[in-house]
């Protein structure tokens, strides 16, 4: 985010490169966003989700979103990033979790094309705790896992939907990908 006003009456700003901050004393530029996760919160919520290290390996954490006017995805779109992702990793576990872009049919989807693999699903608004760091720790932490993207609008405009291994962002994104 960029504060359009008032900068100078921060102590700190701490900002993603991404939103293209303008120099300043005061301005502390970062790749990527603020998060609270440090290597020590990852290995408690291992140890908090140890249950999910009983899945297979390996463990391949997709977090859904959906549009950002909150419609929700489309179900094919859902099913289709299911697909991809099931295509890419034949073995092992998938720990899926989806947000409140994602919607409710999507969601039901997305489980019914997981039913037949090991997985653990979360879907927005379940009960319980949510395993958010949990997936993070043990998919993320997967020395095998690959983070990966489905480029869902060109895929699906084309019939062949992509999973890249990294977003390829135009723009003021694609800063991102680039080495640092």
């Amino acid at each position: 985010m960029r504060p359009g006003f008032g900068t100078g009456s921060f102590d700190l700003l701490v900002l993603g490169r991404h939103d293209r901050p303008s120099a300043a004393p005061n301005v502390f530029p970062i790749l990527g966003a603020c998060h609270r996760l440090s290597p020590s919160r990852l290995a408690e919520a291992r140890h908090a989700w140890r249950e999910l290290g009983l899945l297979p390996s390996p463990r391949v954490a997709v977090l859904v979103g959906g549009p950002v006017r909150g419609e929700g995805m489309r179900e094919d779109e859902a099913r289709t990033l299911i697909r991809c992702v099931q295509d890419r990793f034949a073995t092992g576990a998938f720990l899926v979790t989806t947000s409140r872009r994602t919607g409710v049919r999507a969601a039901a989807a997305i489980a019914e094309a997981l039913a037949a693999t090991p997985h653990r699903l979360f879907r927005w608004g379940d009960a319980g705790r949510n395993p958010y760091v949990g997936f993070l720790a043990w998919g993320g932490g997967d020395r095998r896992h690959r983070q990966f993207r489905l480029h869902a609008r060109r895929g699906l405009r084309d019939r062949r939907p992509r999973v890249r291994s990294r977003a390829r962002r135009s723009g003021r994104h694609a800063r991102l990908d680039r080495e640092p």
